[in-house]
């Protein structure tokens, strides 16, 4: 059975996800262990990473040569296990950082406003308007999403050829289709315990006002994306459609082609690409 090109990114990103950021929960718990004793291990790392340096270019004989490849084989694990970390934190900052303008900064406008303007609105229904907000501007303003990365430490700013690497990745984590596959992802896990609980121990996952607003935004999502997908697939004739609106304003037939090649016009204006 052979999978897609975005299938395979997509269980590649997966496989990133699991295994860079069970290394990452590692580094955490192993730094939170030894507190103190982190900057001592950091030391002996260092000194070792140079010892294992000056053995390897003063290797001639076999003994050396030997000594030289046990050395070095703990700095292969880590350089690689850093390796695999480091598309982690790229993957989670990219989404880290466009959830927290998206969903954020509504969040604290509607919470700033509802202080000064005393508008009366829960908490749960600012949590409501900003997830549904966010979602759908995620999902729909790629234009926006970049702008966001470009403000971000993922930006390319030419230092290191990483950069540009790893600006891409960002890039294509934010395309529409991958946000909207993320989110439909997101929903599912968070309706299923939601669910779970409320099923089982008749409970709420945060509580009863919270619940609800997490499933009534992802209920404005799904209408919202299903309006667009109903919109693209129309059988109607945008340029023709315009074209007999655009008429109604002209009364004389001699502007018939004046009028479709305005319509011609606005009609690209309108479709041009938001890449």
């Amino acid at each position: 059975m052979s999978l897609s090109v975005h299938t395979k990114i997509r269980l590649l990103l997966l496989a990133i996800l699991l295994i860079g950021g069970g290394i990452f929960c590692l580094f955490c718990w192993m730094f939170h262990k030894l507190q103190c004793w982190t900057l001592i291990v950091l030391i002996v790392f260092m000194v070792w990473f140079a010892l294992a340096g000056w053995v390897s270019d003063h290797s001639n004989g076999k003994v050396m040569k030997a000594i030289s490849y046990v050395m070095s084989v703990p700095l292969v694990v880590v350089f690689l296990s850093l390796g695999l970390v480091q598309p982690f934190i790229t993957i989670v900052g990219t989404y880290f950082f466009v959830a927290s303008c998206a969903f954020g900064i509504p969040a604290l406008l509607l919470h700033g406003m509802n202080h000064v303007l005393n508008m009366g609105l829960l908490p749960e229904t600012i949590v409501f308007i900003a997830i549904a907000f966010g979602s759908i501007l995620c999902a729909n303003s790629y234009k926006i999403t970049k702008k966001i990365i470009r403000w971000t430490p993922l930006h390319n700013n030419g230092e290191h050829r990483y950069e540009e690497y790893r600006e891409k990745l960002a890039y294509y984590l934010i395309q529409p289709s991958n946000v909207v596959y993320l989110l439909y992802l997101v929903y599912l896990v968070l309706l299923t315990i939601i669910g779970f609980i409320q099923i089982q121990y008749g409970s709420s996952l945060i509580n009863k006002g919270y619940d609800a607003a997490i499933l009534k935004a992802f209920l404005v999502f799904i209408a919202f994306t299903n309006m667009k997908n109903k919109a693209q697939s129309s059988d109607l004739n945008s340029h023709e459609l315009l074209k007999q609106t655009l008429g109604l304003f002209v009364p004389n037939d001699k502007n018939g082609y004046k009028i479709d090649s305005v319509a011609r016009q606005i009609l690209d204006t309108m479709t041009q690409d938001d890449q």
